[in-house]
């Protein structure tokens, strides 16, 4: 959803956009499907938002990590989100991972992203989305 305020007679719009997904059991870092993601505007990348979740009761996902890197940062950003550990009954819901920040986008410009699940067990049939929240 985009919201647009009025800033003199320069509109800016804050709006959510699907950066990545992974379906990765991979215990160190691996490209997101959708890495590289190029932003839609240019304007600033002011939250990303990583929800985890399995879809068996033997799925098993821990402390993963999600981090992007661009050229115009200079540093990396990191989100985390903790998991639930097996999935049985009852399934409580995992609580997204979110990292507010404020770091600037062009368009043209790549963000590379790559996850992973740092756990001493084999990650399960884990799935991963990354939203992020723009403001441009």
């Amino acid at each position: 959803m985009a919201v647009e305020q009025e800033q003199g007679k320069v509109k800016k719009m804050i709006y959510s956009d699907e950066m990545g997904y992974s379906e990765s059991a991979a215990t160190t870092f691996v490209a997101m499907t959708g890495s590289p993601y190029y932003p839609l505007k240019g304007g600033r990348l002011i939250q990303v938002k990583l929800g985890v979740s399995g879809d068996a009761v033997t799925s098993l996902m821990e402390n993963v990590t999600v981090k992007l890197t661009s050229p115009l940062w200079g540093v990396p950003l990191y989100v985390t989100c903790e998991g639930s550990n097996l999935r049985t009954l009852p399934t409580l819901p995992i609580p997204k991972g979110i990292q507010n920040c404020d770091l600037p986008v062009q368009t043209g410009s790549k963000i590379t992203i790559e996850v992973m699940c740092r756990t001493g067990a084999t990650p399960v049939t884990p799935r991963y989305q990354l939203i992020g929240v723009f403001e441009g």
